[in-house]
């Protein structure tokens, strides 16, 4: 009975967490001699739907700043273990199709971008740039995230949710369609840049920890920072401008740093307003279901039947 209280007081980010852990749990146990440590994925899943439905238990202690963001943003924090495992996620239906993709690259433009590019320019300081470009992603998300919850903390939940939907839209394509980029695909020194400064040592930081050969069609990248200036336009964000130079910065830099295709990028590009209208209307289905749920849970602690 407890356990049921827990589950019907739930909240719409930690439903939406829960259906993608459900629906890839099925997923790794339906084609588990495909899927490399399929068991540790599965036991994984097990581990954070444990660690969701407890996360109820915990809101009538919450009353400060810092413990109520995190209650509503960790799935921002989790979301680099989700993409991750893509990798063993992406070979059940086809191999690694980057072939295929570095052909269209060079049909559309006759030539390759992700090559081309850095050996147009190869200097220091235009590496910098690309770099910091590539690298203000992370910073990007993180400060709109932060920016929202000081200035508009009624849509809080919402943007964590969007956010969230569309990153997990982005890694169950990434699960099917096994593309690794231009840095896997090519051989040395090819796939490879010079070392230029901080930046570029931050981007291969970033790559050690968590980068695998996966995710490259569509950029996520591209994809997210577009879906941001989208939101920002919604929440009406007095600075949300200087979103646009940096998200036109980090399209060329995903494609200077060889992370991606030319196509990924345009990719990304036609996919966001996609992703965002299916997380959009996801939030409306679970929000409905949210407040069901808490409704009946009011109700029958209320009733004295």
């Amino acid at each position: 009975m407890a356990f049921l209280k827990n589950v019907k007081r739930l909240n719409c980010i930690d439903l939406l967490v829960s259906g993608y852990i459900v629906v890839t749990f099925f997923y790794i146990l339906i084609f588990f001699q495909k899927v490399p440590g399929a068991g540790y994925h599965i036991l994984f899943r097990l581990f954070l739907l444990a660690l969701i439905l407890a996360l109820p238990l915990m809101d009538k202690y919450i009353n400060k700043p810092l413990p109520h963001f995190l209650r509503i943003a960790y799935p921002l924090i989790i979301l680099s273990f989700f993409y991750s495992e893509t990798d063993a996620l992406n070979n059940v239906f086809f191999q690694n199709l980057d072939y295929h993709f570095a052909r269209m690259d060079s049909v559309l433009f006759g030539f390759q971008p992700s090559l081309a590019f850095y050996n147009k320019f190869p200097g220091k300081f235009f590496s910098e740039v690309m770099n910091f470009g590539y690298f203000s992603y992370y910073f990007l998300i993180a400060a709109y995230t932060i920016i929202i919850y000081v200035k508009n903390r009624k849509e809080f939940i919402k943007t964590v949710f969007l956010i969230t939907c569309s990153f997990l839209i982005f890694y169950l394509v990434f699960s099917v369609l096994p593309v690794s980029g231009p840095q896997y695909f090519f051989e040395p020194p090819h796939n490879q840049i010079a070392d230029s400064g901080i930046f570029r040592k931050l981007v291969r930081f970033v790559e050690f920890i968590g980068e695998r050969p996966t995710a490259a069609f569509p950029s996520s990248h591209v994809g997210i920072v577009l879906i941001l200036i989208m939101m920002a336009g919604r929440d009406h964000l007095s600075s949300w401008w200087w979103l646009i130079p940096v998200f036109i910065l980090l399209s060329f830099s995903t494609v200077y740093i060889k992370a991606h295709y030319a196509v990924d990028v345009i990719g990304g590009i036609i996919s966001a307003p996609i992703v965002l209208a299916c997380s959009k209307y996801i939030y409306t289905i679970l929000k409905r279901y949210e407040l069901t749920l808490k409704t009946r849970t009011d109700y029958a602690e209320g009733c004295d039947c």
